[in-house]
């Protein structure tokens, strides 16, 4: 391998992180490398005998940014007791019908978060089930809010909707980043369906190593009654709620996220992200492989 090409991979995965004023592992470095297949044991050699990547305590940023250390630090404290509240949650919620598959994306999923940091969700549904599920989902959300916490069930899909538009880098990190917490079937028909991702991050497969090692099991009698309120919501009543509803909020949601390009509201989808924290990302990394004369990945 050439230690030009790596060293620019590497360069562009340190980029991406400094948006966040988020440091890299050595692990996360080699998971995220774009558009380059490498060892892990070669990745760790390479970054000891670099003298123009610092890095402090495991920690590899950009020459002059040690000050992110610190953040990530910070960052990594509050990810712990975060993590909490989100697996509390999430059992709750996957206990509803027609949720197949429920993964935590966003901040949290790379244990970089703030203060007033959001629990941000990805969930597959059932088919023909997506916006009676969101119902109930909000139900989770409106009791989290009781405790003083966050939940945004902002990316909804359908088991017959896995594969996503968007092929961007920022799409294959938002991916190959999410920890999916139930459904791990679900999780990896979803990533199977997504290939494209492997071509710009080809060391990224599976879900990541999680920061936690928390009891995740549900006993089989509250799942059996999720079975059974199913069955029951798979007849007229469950469709005539579903039809109503979801007329009522894709004309709702649409109204409200019109600037946003980010935002999608269909039968099998339900991805609303009013901020566009996705284009602003995107810029600010541009921004950055243009001060140093690189070319973008993808």
């Amino acid at each position: 391998m050439d230690d030009l090409i790596l060293e620019d991979a590497i360069f562009k995965v340190l980029l991406y992180g400094d948006v966040y004023d988020f440091p890299l592992t050595a692990y996360e470095i080699w998971r995220y490398l774009p558009q380059l297949k490498a060892d892990y044991p070669r990745i760790r050699s390479y970054l000891e005998s670099q003298t123009t990547i610092e890095s402090i305590d495991g920690y590899y940023f950009l020459s002059g940014r040690d000050e992110i250390v610190s953040i990530r630090r910070q960052a990594h404290s509050r990810a712990i007791k975060l993590w909490r509240f989100a697996i509390d949650f999430a059992r709750l919620i996957y206990q509803l019908p027609y949720v197949r598959m429920l993964a935590i994306t966003g901040s949290l999923a790379v244990n970089n978060v703030q203060y007033n940091s959001d629990i941000d969700l990805m969930i597959i549904t059932s088919n023909g089930r997506l916006w009676l599920c969101r119902a109930l989902i909000l139900c989770v959300v409106h009791f989290a809010e009781l405790r003083r916490i966050t939940l945004c069930p902002n990316y909804l899909i359908t088991e017959r909707a896995l594969s996503l538009d968007d092929h961007s880098l920022y799409s294959a990190r938002e991916l190959t980043q999410m920890v999916p917490l139930y459904g791990y079937g679900a999780y990896q028909k979803l990533r199977e369906q997504n290939r494209w991702a492997d071509q710009l991050l080809p060391n990224a497969q599976g879900a990541p190593n999680p920061l936690w090692d928390f009891d995740l099991n549900i006993k089989q009698d509250q799942r059996q009654l999720t079975f059974v309120l199913e069955k029951f919501l798979n007849g007229a009543l469950g469709s005539e709620f579903e039809n109503w509803e979801m007329k009522r909020k894709i004309q709702q949601l649409t109204l409200e996220q019109a600037h946003s390009k980010e935002s999608c509201f269909t039968n099998d989808y339900c991805k609303g992200h009013q901020n566009e924290h996705g284009k602003d990302l995107v810029t600010k990394y541009q921004t950055r492989l243009a001060h140093y004369s690189l070319k973008e990945v993808g």
